[in-house]
């Protein structure tokens, strides 16, 4: 860890999302009855699952509940099965961080990246942005809500809770939604260069973007939203198709850019052991996507 210092995550069980979790509290029960282990910091962490290789990186994934995995076991997660393909293929050990929570915002992804790199310097970040409507709103510096304009206010909110959702449904409009997703976007990828991390980022709606390819059309996009080919029990979020899918489509992405001369993909290379971009023709140590992803088919 590059500093010794805790970052300042937020446990999932202070966002008003549904549920409230106590303090020490190490499950999450979700609304279907399936319990999500946690860890000591209120998130689904994998840590370490091979210590007993030489090289080791860290992979951290952000989002929502997509991410979080709602519904799944942890090994079926988006982040679990991309990882399960780098160490595969590059013999290594990943170090993975599931930071995801539900109900998270765009607002909350953007705060934990800069938390993230600033604290660990992952070698690869994950991004699914959530829904562009979703805002984040501080009562006070512990208690924090996500408000989702055009979702209907629950029995138990107070009333200070539900005029917020009004407040935050009188400011929503599509171009202001747009630009906040944009500004997320933006900043997150900044965020991720200044600690020479290599985003790879997806979109946990169907929502149609027509636009995101013209915004941004870096690399980092992975060229479609979080895919919904089969569900999870609640019938509403990906299940493990869709995340392996995603973890297939990712680890291509990664591929066709690991002889990048960017200095985040230079330093991934380093810590893969990986030859020196300038040798690596030479040295016939390329890795070639299409191969990979045939011989994984199969396993997932």
């Amino acid at each position: 860890m590059a500093n010794q210092t805790p970052p300042c995550f937020i446990h999932p069980g202070r966002l008003a999302v549904g549920y409230v979790a106590a303090d020490g509290d190490s499950r999450f029960v979700g609304t279907h009855g399936v319990v999500h282990e946690l860890n000591e910091l209120g998130f689904r962490d994998m840590g370490r699952r091979r210590d007993d290789k030489p090289r080791k990186i860290t992979i951290a994934a952000i989002g929502c509940s997509y991410v979080f995995g709602y519904g799944l076991d942890i090994e079926k997660t988006w982040l679990s099965r991309f990882a399960d393909l780098v160490d595969s293929v590059f013999g290594c050990s990943s170090h993975c961080l599931n930071l995801g929570v539900p109900g998270a915002s765009n607002d909350y992804i953007v705060r934990q990246v800069t938390e993230l790199v600033d604290a660990i310097q992952p070698h690869i970040v994950l991004i699914a942005f959530a829904q562009k409507e979703r805002l984040e709103y501080w009562s006070s510096s512990s208690n924090a809500y996500s408000i989702r304009p055009g979702s209907p206010s629950k029995q138990n909110w107070s009333p200070a809770r539900s005029e917020l959702q009004l407040a935050a449904e009188r400011m929503s409009g599509w171009a202001q939604d747009s630009r906040r997703l944009y500004q997320a976007v933006r900043s997150s990828s900044a965020f991720c260069k200044s600690a020479d991390s290599v985003l790879l980022y997806t979109y946990a709606s169907m929502a149609e973007t027509p636009s995101i390819q013209q915004w941004i059309p870096g690399e980092e996009y992975l060229g479609q939203p979080f895919p919904k080919l089969d569900f999870a029990v609640d019938e509403l979020h990906p299940g493990v198709r869709s995340n392996t899918h995603l973890a297939l489509k990712t680890f291509a992405r990664l591929s066709a850019r690991l002889d990048s001369d960017d200095k985040a993909f230079a330093r991934l290379r380093h810590a893969l052991g990986l030859p020196p971009r300038s040798s690596r023709h030479d040295a016939g140590s390329d890795v070639h996507a299409d191969g990979v992803l045939e011989r994984w088919k199969t396993p997932f």
